[in-house]
């Protein structure tokens, strides 16, 4: 019972920050959209780089850059996760 409480509170919660991020671009309004999504790439790329350094080292990059395909399919969701983030700024 304890669980499906603790579910309902993170759901309610996820969606109450939801409807408040609109607030949120609202007093970004006098910042250019490119620079808002030049942040968004440049923090994500570095905190996800330092997270995947922090766990594995540079393991990481070595079993991403042997293989091709991976390389392929992480630029492709890239551009995908762009295009998404620039429709929503």
């Amino acid at each position: 019972m304890a669980m499906d409480r603790k579910g309902f509170v993170i759901a309610a919660l996820s969606f109450v920050i939801w409807g408040l991020v609109p607030l949120y671009w609202h007093l970004l309004k006098a910042v250019p959209s490119l620079q808002i999504m030049a942040h968004r790439v440049l923090w994500s790329a570095v905190l996800v780089v330092g997270w995947l350094v922090l766990k594995d080292g540079l393991g990481w990059w070595r079993k991403v850059s042997g293989q091709p395909r991976a390389l392929a399919t992480l630029a492709a969701s890239s551009v995908l996760i762009a295009f998404n983030w620039s429709l929503y700024i």
